[in-house]
């Protein structure tokens, strides 16, 4: 069903008929011999903000979307031409480009979670999706599920992608922390009464050239009062901040991913050090949490994810 039209028997130049499990074979071999090997931007078609829709929406449909956008687009032949090292045979990769495109379609055309579960189409709807899932990591990523990616092109990955590090929060400065202390509703009326006591003390039933020797004192100990608690508070809210840095830094040291690169090899690296097209490897063993929007690759029994942080749902969700 999911196969490119073979046009020599029109006497024009075609690529031979996929099938589903001929053109599952093509994608796997092509995970295998990692032949992906990005060594600059411009091998890359797809952008980050469909990568964003796909991160949001994950369904099906859009899956199949992203992959007709980036294998039709005009800019991905060229990208094969100019990027030799990327493709194993022209033909064959003309073929496996078809076979994809023709399963994308299909897939489009094939409404999700509308099926009986174990029926005959919930099994070609699954078994094109994973299809269609490690197409996008091999094709479009430029990635292997069973050899990952290497080193020297994580540098080009976060050209193209960004970085997935969280961008540091800018400190609040003394000052700012010191007005945001008198802000207290105590310390404002404090600090009225303190003004309105030195004024009454200082103008008030004073005969002429009359002075009222100590009497501001009592207006100023309440004003210095509260600039002792702005100044202690302001002072306790600035250590907070860089003790609240040393303690990410320690538990980001220590939270690290295991990704496959480097011809198959599980790494250990941080949240920081992820970039798109990473394989990521974990199970319920590891109680390891993503760190970032991903598409499920391998088996899918019995897979559940906690997303209480996320959506506030106590369940865990199962995931396909």
């Amino acid at each position: 069903m999911v196969a490119a039209e073979d046009e020599s028997a029109n006497g024009t130049n075609g690529a031979a008929a996929l099938s589903v499990s001929d053109l599952e074979k093509a994608v796997t071999d092509r995970e295998i011999t990692g032949a992906n090997h990005v060594t600059s931007p411009s091998a890359f078609t797809v952008t980050t903000t469909q990568l964003s829709e796909l991160g949001e929406e994950r369904t099906r449909h859009l899956l199949a979307q992203v992959l007709l956008d980036t294998l039709q687009s005009p800019s991905a032949a060229a990208v094969e031409d100019a990027h030799p090292d990327l493709v194993e045979t022209p033909s064959d990769t003309a073929s496996v480009r078809r076979g994809i495109v023709e399963l994308a379609t299909h897939l489009q055309t094939l409404e999700e979670g509308s099926y009986e579960e174990h029926s005959p189409q919930a099994v070609e709807a699954s078994q094109q999706a994973d299809i269609a899932a490690n197409a996008l990591t091999t094709m479009v990523l430029k990635s292997s599920p069973e050899m990952g990616i290497s080193d020297s092109e994580i540098t080009i990955r976060q050209e193209v992608f960004g970085s997935n590090a969280i961008a540091d929060k800018e400190l609040d400065s003394f000052l700012a922390l010191c007005y945001e202390a008198v802000q207290d509703f105590v310390l404002i009326w404090l600090i009225i009464l303190g003004v309105i006591s030195i004024v009454v003390e200082t103008t008030v039933g004073l005969e002429d050239g009359e002075s009222c020797g100590a009497c501001w004192l009592e207006g100023a100990a309440i004003l210095c009062s509260v600039c002792i608690v702005v100044l202690i508070t302001a002072s306790i809210d600035y250590a907070k901040q860089f003790a609240f840095i040393r303690l990410t830094k320690s538990l980001h040291e220590t939270n690290t991913k295991s990704v496959i690169r480097n011809g198959g090899k599980q790494v250990s690296v941080t949240d920081d050090d992820i970039v798109v097209g990473d394989i990521l490897s974990v199970n319920s063993h590891s109680l390891a949490s993503i760190p970032a929007d991903c598409i499920l690759l391998g088996p899918t029994a019995d897979l559940k994810m906690d997303e209480s942080t996320l959506t506030g749902e106590s369940k865990l969700i199962s995931k396909r």
